[in-house]
């Protein structure tokens, strides 16, 4: 899953990786800071046993995900 393989190596939100389940997943409206200006978008939410809920951005996991696997 694209969003353990993110938090493993950018070592983001572990410590809830460790004590929780991933339960579901949603897509959610939100607004994002890009270059100054913040923009509505939409991505998705992780959510967690416990009923909490993170903001999971696809495009930035994998660019993340990409550099690891194929260093320049």
């Amino acid at each position: 899953m694209h969003y353990t393989t993110y938090c493993g190596y950018t070592n983001h939100n572990l410590d809830k990786l460790s004590k929780f389940d991933i339960t579901g997943f949603k897509g959610i409206r939100t607004v994002r800071e890009k270059g100054g200006q913040y923009i509505p978008t939409e991505c998705s939410a992780i959510i967690f046993s416990d009923g909490s809920e993170e903001e999971f951005f696809t495009d930035k996991a994998i660019k993340e995900i990409s550099l690891k696997q194929n260093p320049r």
